[in-house]
């Protein structure tokens, strides 16, 4: 394998060699950013790309902008700069694209990768995976989630089964949303009507459940609160403009999640006259214990992970269901979020330093059972609702949990930085 300073000072002159490299640099910048990378990450492993194409770059990302400014290494600062504005737009994390797009930025950082043997790499990793995968992928995804989630609150029996059946038709919405564009910027306000005017049926009309014991978990997929959490750590790097707009988003997603429920909620009243009924129970504190696997399975399925990396799925979601456990029972809820958080930090970190793979195989799957999104959910639901005492004290709890989980992360980082580009 040719070394990259060979491939750069080549007989290919270097005018000639601009657009390829300033190409290959930018198709990098919007596959991290679509597989879920944040942007301190993505921004570190653009300026290692770059330094080794023989660029010197100055990076900016957002949600819905990468902004990137180029020019040759070793000229003089006031020489011209070339500028690369990429719109994009923000996406669900694809852990199996990500693993792939790692390896390849790896392999042209440490020069081990030559521009052409980089853009057919690339070009393999792109290929869409056959549609019958991606349909499995959801439909097993999000009822698996739904019902995970439930029998982690140790939902009775007949809740879980309304959480998968509801989560299900989720997974249908989103699928359709694919292929209409306006279906998928209204999806979090149609899922949530759609969700509790189901939760209500199935109360009416199958057996009795607690109704936001079933509408929550059937929306877990759809809530933001791994996007609020990530939102804070980056305002809490510095990444204010980055880190504001991702907080802005997931307060846009909760806003439509609760008002869609209220929705719901009424025209269930008026359809089917439904009332809330009390909880038939809850299920046996070993639930939430036996749960964990099929935990582990729906985020694989739903973050596209390979099927290889399944078990580092599995390990991350065991690990910080035990960390929040154990530390919400010594320590209380916040310090319990604070430590499974730091936890989480150091394995993922660990992970990507030790082992040469990205960070983000542990850190999405162990965050996704620690964010609190639900709590968001249902502070914005009291508040609909006119208890508007209930919903400040639940925003209150949401606001010190975001803090905590931002805080263990960022001090994981700090004791063991990953020292991983594109993790």
């Amino acid at each position: 394998m040719h070394k990259f300073e060979s491939m750069v000072l080549d007989s290919v002159s270097a005018r000639e060699n601009w657009p390829r490299r300033t190409a290959l640099l930018c198709t990098f910048a919007r596959e991290l950013h679509a597989a879920g990378t944040t942007a301190p990450r993505l921004e570190a492993a653009l300026l290692g790309i770059a330094s080794r194409l023989g660029l010197s770059a100055q990076v900016w990302s957002g949600p819905t902008l990468i902004l990137m400014s180029l020019r040759e290494t070793g000229l003089p600062p006031g020489a011209p700069v070339h500028t690369e504005l990429l719109r994009v737009e923000p996406n669900g994390i694809n852990l199996g694209r990500l693993s792939m797009l790692d390896d390849i930025a790896e392999a042209v950082i440490a020069g081990q990768m030559s521009i052409d043997a980089a853009e057919q790499a690339l070009e393999r990793a792109l290929q869409p995976l056959s549609r019958s995968w991606n349909l499995a992928q959801t439909l097993l995804g999000f009822p698996l989630a739904s019902a995970s989630v439930a029998g982690l609150l140790r939902a009775h029996p007949n809740e879980i089964g309304a959480s998968a059946a509801i989560g299900l038709l989720i997974g249908l919405l989103a699928l359709a949303s694919e292929r209409h564009p306006r279906l998928g910027q209204n999806l979090s306000v149609i899922a949530a009507f759609c969700a509790a005017l189901g939760a209500a049926a199935y109360a009416q009309w199958v057996a009795p459940i607690a109704f936001k014991v079933v509408l929550i978990p059937s929306l877990i997929v759809l809530m933001p609160g791994l996007t609020l959490t990530v939102a804070v750590a980056e305002l809490g790097m510095r990444h204010l403009v980055s880190g504001s707009a991702r907080l802005a988003g997931g307060m846009v997603t909760l806003l439509e999640l609760a008002f869609g429920a209220l929705a719901g909620t009424k025209a269930a009243e008026l359809l089917v006259g439904f009332s809330e009924v009390p909880s038939p129970g809850v299920g046996p504190s070993w639930l939430a214990w036996a749960v964990i696997p099929f935990a582990g399975l729906a985020f694989s399925l739903l973050f596209r992970a390979r099927p290889s990396d399944w078990v580092y799925v599995f390990i991350a979601s065991a690990a910080a269901f035990s960390a929040s456990h154990y530390g919400t029972h010594w320590a209380g809820p916040e310090m319990g979020l604070f430590f499974s958080a730091l936890l989480v930090a150091l394995l993922s970190n660990a992970f990507a330093r030790y082992l040469n793979r990205p960070g983000a195989l542990l850190r999405v799957p162990g965050l996704i059972l620690l964010v609190p999104g639900s709590v968001g959910f249902r502070s914005l639901s009291f508040i609909f609702e006119k208890d508007v005492y209930l919903g400040l004290d639940a925003a209150f709890s949401l606001v010190v949990m975001v803090a905590s989980l931002a805080a263990g992360l960022l001090l994981g980082n700090s004791l063991l930085p990953a020292r991983r580009l594109t993790a």
